[in-house]
């Protein structure tokens, strides 16, 4: 009876000093490793703020350590199965500390992503001894209880049956039907390369229909979503809205002639061949972006000329990651696991001046792209192993084990003009060596804010200070 006792009386005092167990946002700032006006935080809040968190709680509690979990809706499948958030917290002085958290989207497995931003915002917001208790049965079954509200509350409408737009509409869209059809017709004859065109036929060629008589194209279903996914980049159409200032009208009349290739042939190009290198030559790249970006000179008439006219050259570094790239991207793709597509060059129809030709695209088992390639073979990997290349690095930072790469640096602008084109959050680096055929991969994320300054800057070089002297060479 005495031990009873004591085993109670222990009970209620550990109740008592758990009563109260909180997750600082100091905490949260620290883990998600960013500031309150980062993407991450911005879009948790928006996360949470939309009531995509749809269930959360604990799983396990004891003196030291916290177990929770949630289901968050995916922000672009609101009627697809939700994702799932796990995580462990450890307990001290009634002040919570995250040890690990992981999420099922596909950048979850940092344990950053939006979803997991929102999920330890509401934890900042709770008392954790308080969560709800949550079976991994109760988890199962949530989504199915949940289901049909959700279908309910995000069901699609037509456009003009929106609140917003039905008021404001007062004209019957529907009473000419035939004259709205020779419009659209109209325009579909007359921008053939527009996104409505494209729309109404599809992205795949008919092969029925007059082509080139080298070659006929035929996108597959994989090359058709990369291009479709490119096509939705949010920072491509800022630069697109942001004023092109042209030195002349001859400029002008010159930029309407030129670079008007259409994309699916542009994404078919072999790399490296003469029509590949015809369609880089006028347009800005990723291998050459960065130098356009950082140019502090006053000659621009010379550096233009060097830039759109450069003399053909190679080195021992060049014909080094060319003789070893193909065996990087299957020293990648053996270690990771995933599949990679390879493809031409892509290019932005509202940025035609654009352009990039990925070393690969990491796609998942549907076909959509979720990542940039980035292949590097280092030179001195030809007579030492990765571990010891990364020692002797001048763009690599190594900060206690950990390697990233340098912002500063063309390989960063390089990566970052990459993902903005193609539409993509997330680029792996591979750092190649062929001596034992080893490769280290590192993360690197969309950085927005250095991107979109970036751009505009190349923008206003592009087309006042250097565009000029293509009409001068014509």
């Amino acid at each position: 009876m005495i031990d009873f006792y004591n085993f109670l009386f222990i009970s209620v005092v550990c109740r008592v000093n758990m009563a109260q167990i909180t997750l600082s946002l100091t905490e949260y700032l620290s883990y998600i490793g960013c500031n309150a006006n980062s993407r991450a935080v911005v879009e948790g809040e928006e996360v949470v703020n939309a009531g995509h968190i749809i269930l959360f709680g604990k799983t396990a509690l004891t003196k030291t350590f916290l177990k929770v979990c949630a289901l968050c809706l995916q922000t672009s499948a609101l009627q697809s199965d939700p994702h799932e958030l796990n995580g462990e917290l450890t307990i001290s002085n009634r002040s919570a500390s995250i040890k690990q958290m992981y999420c099922t989207c596909k950048a979850g497995a940092g344990g950053q992503c939006k979803h997991i931003s929102a999920f330890l915002i509401l934890l900042t917001r709770q008392n954790l001894f308080e969560l709800e208790d949550i079976s991994q049965t109760q988890l199962a079954c949530a989504w199915s209880g949940r289901k049909g509200f959700v279908h309910n509350k995000y069901k699609a409408i037509p456009v003009l049956e929106m609140p917003c737009i039905r008021s404001k509409v007062g004209l019957d869209v529907s009473s000419d039907l035939q004259k709205q059809k020779c419009i659209f017709e109209f325009f579909i004859k007359n921008l053939p390369n527009c996104a409505i065109a494209k729309h109404s036929k599809g992205r795949v060629k008919n092969l029925d229909s007059t082509v080139s008589s080298t070659k006929s194209i035929d996108l597959d279903a994989v090359g058709c979503k990369i291009l479709n996914n490119a096509a939705q980049s949010i920072i491509l159409m800022e630069i697109a809205s942001v004023e092109a200032n042209f030195i002349s009208n001859c400029c002008a009349t010159l930029y309407r002639s030129i670079l008007n290739e259409d994309q699916d042939e542009l994404f078919t190009l072999k790399q490296n061949s003469h029509e590949w290198h015809e369609a880089r030559k006028y347009r800005i790249t990723g291998s050459r972006c960065y130098e356009i970006y950082t140019y502090g000179g006053m000659d621009w008439e010379m550096k233009s000329k060097k830039y759109f006219c450069p003399k053909s050259f190679t080195n021992k570094y060049v014909k080094h990651g060319q003789k070893y790239e193909k065996l990087a991207r299957e020293c990648f793709m053996s270690k990771t696991g995933y599949d990679v597509i390879e493809c031409g060059m892509i290019t932005s129809p509202e940025n035609k001046w654009l352009g990039f030709s990925p070393d690969g695209m990491v796609v998942n088992s549907e076909g959509k792209p979720v990542a940039l390639l980035e292949i590097k073979c280092l030179f001195l990997g030809a007579t030492m192993s990765i571990e010891e290349c990364l020692g002797s690095s001048t763009f690599i930072i190594n900060s206690n084990g950990k390697y990233t790469l340098k912002k500063k640096h063309q390989y960063y602008g390089q990566i970052q003009l990459g993902m903005s084109i193609l539409n993509l959050e997330k680029c792996f680096l591979c750092l190649y060596a062929s001596y034992d055929d080893s490769c280290v991969i590192l993360e690197v994320e969309n950085d927005y804010k250095f991107s979109k300054t970036m751009l505009e800057k190349i923008k206003n070089n592009y087309f006042n200070k250097m565009i000029h002297s293509i009409c001068e060479m014509k």
